[in-house]
């Protein structure tokens, strides 16, 4: 629209509509559902573009109301309120007329643009503006799509080092080291002394505590 205010017919129909909706009873879902579908007189246009109801102060770009238009429609939104609604607090009021206005937006969307609608349920995050000034849900791309499926990486230090190889490597070295130094007597059998028993559980603790840094193969070096 090009004017700084709202034509008359434009404020007369969405007033009467808000009206409707403060009933909060089927004239109110009727009445929602009417601001889709009105069209502009002799015209098949529609009177309420959904694009009306996304703000010019946000960063879409998809607004069609100027500033000053789009503060006008949200006055005859609050000034339509019900009785309760109007003796909230100021905050509280801006977040109903803000409610408000966003489901008329879907409203509109999903008489006026039912595809779009579908895909995004309304999510202006979702819709991206074409070249010829229509608009269309925004197609996830391959490299989105893996790297949703892959989910987010554990973070890893910049100075992390692979210590694989290493660990692999003293395993190796245990093993040599248990089978050498140990005490058999004639008949081929273990003998169990003392420091034998030691050196047991002392390579036993080593090998699982190496075991079990090896299921983790990025350790950050000091």
């Amino acid at each position: 629209m090009s004017n700084i205010s709202l034509d008359t017919e434009y404020l007369e129909v969405f007033g009467s509509a808000q009206s409707n909706i403060s009933r909060g009873d089927t004239m109110s879902r009727n009445a929602l559902a009417g601001i889709g579908k009105a069209t502009k007189e002799g015209s098949d246009q529609p009177l309420f573009p959904w694009t009306d109801f996304v703000s010019p102060r946000g960063k879409s770009g998809f607004a069609t109301l100027q500033v000053e238009q789009f503060d006008q429609m949200s006055e005859t939104v609050a000034s339509n309120l019900s009785a309760d609604d109007k003796k909230l607090p100021k905050s509280d009021k801006k977040r109903v007329v803000g409610s408000r206005v966003n489901d008329c937006k879907n409203s509109c969307m999903r008489h006026q643009a039912p595809e779009l609608y579908k895909a995004t349920k309304g999510n202006l995050a979702k819709i991206v503006k074409l070249p010829d000034g229509t608009f269309a849900a925004k197609v996830a791309t391959e490299t989105d799509t893996k790297e949703a499926e892959k989910g987010p990486e554990t973070p890893v230090a910049e100075n992390a080092v692979d210590f694989s190889t290493e660990i692999r490597t003293a395993l190796a070295a245990l093993v040599t080291l248990a089978g050498s130094g140990l005490s058999w007597d004639d008949k081929g059998n273990r003998v169990k002394d003392e420091q034998t028993i030691a050196t047991d559980f002392d390579l036993a603790t080593v090998h699982n505590t190496l075991l079990g840094l090896l299921e983790t193969t990025k350790y950050t070096k000091s």
